[in-house]
């Protein structure tokens, strides 16, 4: 099962209710991406990530083609020197 999907499901309504505020976001939309309904764009998904105590990462997220792309250029240029 996708990492974001377990660590929601095991999460009771307020709980769902409670990192959605924490995420910014709503309890629909963290839904919507749970069950194949939706994308989200690499700044929410930065934070959902921060806040899921390392129970999932990037890759498991749904992310949006400009987020893909975004964080592709992310992971380029962590690569290089300054």
């Amino acid at each position: 099962m996708n990492p974001f999907k377990l660590f929601f499901c095991e999460l009771d309504r307020r709980e769902r209710a409670e990192f959605a505020e924490r995420c910014g976001t709503t309890p629909g939309l963290l839904s919507k991406l749970v069950y194949g309904g939706g994308k989200v764009e690499l700044g929410l998904a930065d934070v959902m990530v921060a806040l899921g105590d390392g129970r999932f990462s990037l890759d498991a997220l749904p992310l949006t083609e400009r987020a893909r792309f975004q964080n592709e250029a992310r992971s380029i240029g962590h690569g290089r020197c300054a």
